[in-house]
This record gives C-alpha cells, sequence and structure tokens, in this order.
C-alpha cells in the first residue's frame, strides 16, 4: 500500500511538467481550433 503511492509520488515529480507541457499545448491547440 504505501509502495504505490511512494513510486506514483516519485514518478509524478518528473511527469508533472511534462504532463503540464502536453496539456498546456493541448488547451493552446484547441484554442486555435476554436478559434477561426
Amino acid at each position: 500500500s504505501p509502495r504505490s503511492p511512494s513510486t506514483h509520488a516519485t514518478d509524478i515529480k518528473p511527469m508533472r511538467p511534462l504532463e503540464a507541457g502536453i496539456e498546456a499545448f493541448l488547451a493552446v491547440s484547441s484554442f486555435c481550433i476554436y478559434t477561426p
């Protein structure tokens, strides 16, 4: 049980910025597509 969250927290640390960048890129792309 404690091993799962521990690994998850460590995995999220480096993945957090990457996911944030991807989400931001997707948001910008969606915004561009939504705006004619």
